[in-house]
């Protein structure tokens, strides 16, 4: 599906261009003026596309809308992603870079990212329920659920070993080396999976120590179904990073 972000007529221009590279207008009325409608247009049109995606689930693609700078416009832009960690397209110039650090991206399927980058996409999909997963078997969906709460009890320590780890070897390339094959080091992410699925391993001895935090945070979910998705939303999309709404409330 196509994302169109002229759906309705808006109030002001989808981008707001700066005067000159450098310029600070976060601060002025006009801008300010600018974001706040924007900013409402934005989570509009994800919740839109959500439900949208929840009555038509033969839809594939659709993105999530942010507001982010670019480097190419000069402006403040509508931009969206999808499946990337951190790689967001520009809605004017069809650019793509780093949703974090502004970084060009090699293309539209560059998986490298910045830690930055990778917890403001992250915060996203948790914030409009995106995964990567978006269909559950119903007949199965009781074992999901104790597989995650078993997962987050004893393999947290472990999957935040293995994630830190990996998020540090995807990192930007290197601008400034000449020589640089991006099939090569995209072929390379198999060896970087399991160099930090080991180097996760070395986390384990610290299940003890995170085994009462985990109580703690998972406790809640028993009180509320919308909070517990969230924490299922983070576990899965933190390496699986998609844009499928979730849809699993109909199956409890």
């Amino acid at each position: 599906m196509e994302q169109n972000l002229n759906i309705r007529e808006l109030e002001v221009e989808d981008f707001f261009k700066l005067e000159y590279k450098g310029q600070n207008v976060e601060k002025t009325p006009e801008f300010k003026n600018w974001y706040k409608i924007m900013n409402n247009y934005v989570k509009e049109e994800n919740i839109r596309l959500s439900q949208y995606y929840l009555t038509n689930p033969n839809v594939y693609g659709l993105p999530l809308l942010l507001i982010s700078f670019c480097n190419e416009c000069n402006s403040y832009v509508i931009c969206s992603f999808s499946q990337e960690y951190s790689n967001i397209k520009c809605s004017k110039c069809n650019s793509h870079f780093c949703g974090g650090c502004l970084k060009k991206c090699l293309d539209g399927n560059d998986f490298l990212t910045c830690l930055k980058g990778y917890l403001k996409l992250l915060y996203l999909r948790i914030i409009y329920q995106r995964t990567s997963i978006n269909k559950f078997n119903k007949s199965y969906m009781w074992l999901y659920y104790i597989f995650h709460i078993l997962f987050c009890l004893f393999l947290t320590p472990f999957y935040i070993g293995f994630l830190s780890f990996l998020i540090g070897l995807i990192v930007h390339r290197n601008k400034n080396r000449k020589e640089y094959t991006w099939h090569i080091y995209k072929n390379k992410i198999i060896f970087f999976i399991i160099f930090s699925f080991l180097r996760g391993l070395l986390m384990l001895p610290y299940i003890i120590l995170f085994f009462p935090f985990m109580i703690i945070i998972l406790l809640p979910g028993i009180f509320s179904y919308s909070y517990y998705k969230k924490i299922f939303i983070i576990y899965i999309t933190a390496f699986f990073c998609g844009n499928y709404p979730l849809k699993i409330k109909n199956y409890l």
